[in-house]
């Protein structure tokens, strides 16, 4: 970010303060460290870990054979900390959510993120959002309201989605057909290989998505709720008794 004094410097400079600030309430194995920041040739940048795995979407297509249910568990953690103390990520996706050595979760970016409550306080900075509508619940798409709890969750279904089906919400569509379909309500369809129908551990991972998805706010769950939830489904469960576990099992013995 540069630093300066023209007016696009001090709305850097004024976004990467409010971005510090909320990063550096946050203490918990599933959120990436800040450990400071450093100024450079007239350039801020926030000092955090080196994470060697990349972000979950390039981890998942490296590590397809990982434990997909336990990393949902924890990025739910992730979100249900945040939320539990007063902040609201705003911008919950794929690339946002690194993945450790030992294939722990850490969310970051926190530059959409908002605290109930400030310490400290910050003129209103108009840098553009970098939220993606694919994750972006529509109460927040139709700019009816700012980030929120239950805006997080939703995204955290759209998450959670695709790290269990390896597919990108709305994949292939166009921003302005993604855009019509989630202000109507429209959302992703069920895969039948990954959450197959009539597997219990299956429907109710499905139930839980769907519910993070619903079009009243009000009516998605919690993210202690989601973290619940996806503890009880496992990838052996989701596929038991079905033609793809079987399937599994025989490209295994082969």
């Amino acid at each position: 970010m540069l630093v300066g004094s023209t007016d696009e410097g001090r709305k850097f400079l004024k976004h990467a303060a409010h971005e510090l600030y909320v990063w550096s309430k946050c203490r918990h194995p599933c959120i990436l460290e800040l450990f400071g920041v450093a100024i450079f040739r007239d350039q801020i940048a926030m000092v955090s870990p080196w994470v060697e795995n990349g972000h979950l979407r390039w981890f998942l297509s490296q590590n397809p054979q990982a434990n997909r249910c336990e990393l949902c568990i924890r990025i739910a953690d992730g979100v249900d900390y945040l939320h539990k103390n007063g902040t609201v990520h705003g911008d919950l996706k794929p690339e946002n959510i690194l993945v450790g050595k030992d294939h722990t979760p850490k969310l970051t970016d926190f530059g959409n993120a908002v605290l109930s409550e400030y310490t400290l306080k910050f003129t209103h900075s108009d840098t553009s959002s970098s939220m993606t509508m694919r994750w972006t619940a529509p109460e927040i798409l139709s700019e009816e309201t700012k980030t929120t709890q239950a805006g997080d969750v939703y995204a955290l279904g759209m998450v959670i989605f695709e790290t269990i089906t390896g597919i990108m919400p709305y994949d292939g569509m166009k921003d302005v057909v993604i855009m019509r379909r989630v202000l109507s309500g429209i959302v992703p369809s069920r895969s039948e290989t990954h959450i197959p129908n009539g597997v219990e551990q299956a429907d109710r991972l499905w139930s839980l998505i769907t519910r993070c998805w619903s079009f009243d706010p009000l009516e998605r769950p919690k993210a202690w709720e989601v973290k619940e939830t996806m503890e009880g489904v496992t990838p052996d469960g989701l596929l038991a008794n079905s033609s793809y576990s079987e399937l599994e099992e025989k490209e295994r013995e082969v």
